[in-house]
């Protein structure tokens, strides 16, 4: 007994620490699909790889679907008014989960998807935090977005015509 009791504080201590932000609503959006190009910087601001992300938008999810520069999936999530979700059989991927949801969050500006903690303007962009911890950075230039993510990893997206 008194191990099931340890694994039960445990689970729940460690779903206290995350920093993932809960899902307020999926508000409508414009078009059905949008797509973009998503390239992970690095120090000085080089690409060190491409992709291609494409989101889908239907009422009750979103899908979230992210390739490399030949094509094959790097992420496929779905976001629900209960989180996310992975769709298909692919690797889970926590970098992409949360650069998919900076980008959400930079797409719908004056409808919050998630819940945070705070938000604040700074000279190097709009920062997102959640229990008071950073959990992205948003500086927005449309058609781009420069997303930083607490892991120093910095993303360029850049939506494209279709």
């Amino acid at each position: 007994m008194p191990r099931i009791i340890f694994y039960i504080v445990a689970g729940l201590l460690l779903s206290a620490c995350a920093t993932q932000p809960e899902v307020k609503n999926l508000p409508p959006q414009q078009t059905e699909i949008r797509l973009f190009k998503v390239e992970q910087l690095e120090r000085q601001n080089q690409v060190k790889q491409t992709g291609l992300l494409t989101v889908q938008f239907a009422p009750r999810q979103w899908r979230w679907v992210q390739t490399d520069s030949l094509g094959a999936p790097t992420a496929r999530l779905l976001l629900t008014d209960k989180g996310w979700e992975n769709d298909g059989f692919i690797m889970p991927n926590k970098q992409a989960q949360q650069v998919f949801s900076a980008l959400a969050t930079a797409l719908n500006p004056a409808d919050p998807i998630f819940e945070f903690s705070s938000v604040n303007e700074t000279k190097n962009g709009r920062i997102y935090q959640i229990n008071h911890k950073t959990v992205w950075i948003i500086q927005q230039k449309p058609p781009q977005y420069h997303i930083s993510l607490p892991d120093e990893s910095e993303w360029q997206i850049e939506e494209l015509n279709q």
